[in-house]
């Protein structure tokens, strides 16, 4: 699984609610254009919170696993 952009080019206002709710800090703002961006993709383990809290509906988390949830010791 893992977190697609779905509509940040079309919705995205930059409210930075992705960032603040990641637990894998995976976005970052692009200063140049003020939207979100998906920059570690890698790190996403799809818990589908930004998905969930992005009130513009701008992300989609799929079911296809680019890498293994980390599990606890």
């Amino acid at each position: 699984m893992a977190v697609l952009d779905k509509s940040i080019r079309e919705r995205c206002n930059a409210c930075s609610v992705c960032l603040a709710i990641c637990p894998q800090d995976v976005f970052r703002i692009d200063k140049t254009n003020q939207k979100a961006t998906i920059e570690y993709l890698g790190d996403c383990v799809a818990c589908g919170m930004c998905e969930r809290f992005c009130p513009r509906d701008c992300l989609e988390v799929t079911f296809e696993r680019l890498r293994k949830a980390p599990l606890p010791y």
